[in-house]
């Protein structure tokens, strides 16, 4: 079986397109929110729990879980301690789109307190 990738973010992104970095859309990242250390604004991360970019996802507006596939190189995300979890890599395409429910958003919004 191939291994999935899941990408936690905002709505609007449809099957096709690319995940982009950061630094190229300007959209606001974990380094702007405390993490500017560990996290690097050319980089998309992504994971293979969907809970995970559920969690990650929860921080938007408007949050949106992507299937993704990553483009370029990947590699471990370095603050991530469970190895296989969380990766970096220069942009991903879009796969599939997975609209969160009221409920999960909350239920995650919750655990980002």
């Amino acid at each position: 079986m191939t291994q999935k990738y899941y990408h936690g973010g905002s709505m609007g992104l449809r099957r096709f397109a690319h995940v982009l970095p950061p630094v190229i859309t300007g959209a606001l990242s974990t380094a702007d929110t405390g993490a500017h250390g560990v996290c690097r604004k050319d980089r998309v991360y992504i994971t293979t729990d969907i809970n995970a970019a559920k969690l990650f996802a929860s921080a938007n507006q408007q949050p949106c879980v992507y299937e993704v596939e990553p483009i370029g190189t990947l590699e471990d995300d370095p603050d991530c301690s469970q190895k296989g979890l969380s990766f970096q890599c220069e942009k991903a395409r879009v796969k599939r789109v997975f609209r969160m429910k009221d409920e999960e958003v909350n239920f995650f919004r919750q655990a980002l307190r």
